[in-house]
Order: C-alpha cells, then sequence, then structure tokens
C-alpha cells in the first residue's frame, strides 16, 4: 500500500494539501486529512489509493443494501455499531472525494 499516516493535527494545515514534499527520502504527492491526523500519499500511488478506498467503500455499501441479507442483519446490530459502520462509509468516501485533486496532480506529473 502507497501510504504513510502521519499526526500533525495542525489547524494551519489546509483540508487537501496538494503539493509535492519528500519525507525520509520518500516523495509524496500531497496529503489529505483524516481523522487521526494527516495522510501522505506517494507520488505514483493517488490512483491506486483512490481505487482502494472506492472499492471498499463499495464493498461496504452492498453488504448493507436492501436487496441483500446484509441489511437486515445491519438493522440488528446495537445502535453504536450501526453508527461506526455509517462513520466509516463516510469517512470512505470523504477520502475518496479528497483524492480526486490529489490523483490530478500525480497524473499530471507522472508516476514515478
Amino acid at each position: 500500500m502507497n501510504e504513510t499516516k502521519v499526526n500533525t493535527n495542525s489547524g494551519a494545515v489546509s483540508p487537501v494539501d496538494v503539493k509535492k514534499v519528500t519525507v525520509s527520502g520518500k516523495e509524496y504527492v500531497g496529503s489529505i486529512p483524516t481523522p487521526y491526523g494527516r495522510q501522505l500519499i506517494e507520488v505514483g500511488g493517488a490512483v491506486d489509493h483512490a481505487s482502494m478506498r472506492s472499492c471498499q467503500l463499495g464493498s461496504l455499501l452492498r453488504l448493507m443494501q436492501t436487496e441483500t441479507a446484509g441489511a437486515a442483519r445491519f438493522c440488528q446490530l446495537g445502535l453504536r455499531a450501526q453508527d461506526s459502520l455509517l462513520w466509516l462509509a463516510v469517512q470512505l468516501a470523504d477520502e475518496v472525494e479528497a483524492m480526486i485533486d490529489i490523483v490530478a496532480e500525480d497524473e499530471k506529473g507522472g508516476r514515478a
């Protein structure tokens, strides 16, 4: 997986940073906000990362849709578990949305 998580939690950091930075000898095309800090995206890895999160979100939602047995199981879960799964879906959707500009920048700069 082409990602590195860093906890910066600085209010001065923009929601999506699309700028190349180098950390410990690795080059990153940008970073996205996460609940635990920021996630750096390696040069050449933005499409893979966005695709991974998109597939994860799709799989999660397919398991919860009404046409599957998963919906009945979801409804049987406690409110805390339901809330946690929905929070996960929102987090994945937010991450995919944040990746759009980073993917564009990564593609513009070429693959490493």
